[in-house]
C-alpha cells in the first residue's frame, strides 16, 4: 500500500469463471523486494530473470516470495496444467 512503491501485484481470477487463478507480479525498483503471496499453493510459468523465461520456483501461500529487481513474475495455482 506504499504509494511510492514500483510493485505491482495483480491476482487475476473472476469467480465461477477462472479454471486458473493466476498471479502476476511486477517489480520496478532497482533492488530485490520479497512479496506476500496469497494463501495456497503456487507455481512459476514465467521468470523474466531467466534468458528462457523458465522456474523450477513452486511453493505455498503466504510465505514471502523472492521477487528479483526489473523483473515479472506470472505464477499459477498449484495443479495448473498450463501450457505456454
Amino acid at each position: 500500500r506504499d504509494s511510492g512503491a514500483r510493485i505491482l501485484g495483480c491476482l487475476i481470477s473472476q469467480p465461477g469463471r477462472a479454471k486458473v487463478p493466476l498471479l502476476l507480479l511486477i517489480n520496478a525498483e532497482t533492488v530485490d523486494h520479497r512479496f506476500l503471496l496469497p494463501a495456497g499453493e503456487w507455481r512459476v510459468w514465467l521468470d523474466t530473470t531467466h534468458p528462457r523465461g523458465e522456474s523450477e520456483w513452486h511453493g505455498h501461500g503466504d510465505t514471502l516470495f523472492p521477487l528479483a529487481a526489473h523483473s515479472m513474475v506470472l505464477l499459477a495455482a498449484g495443479g495448473a496444467r498450463i501450457k505456454l
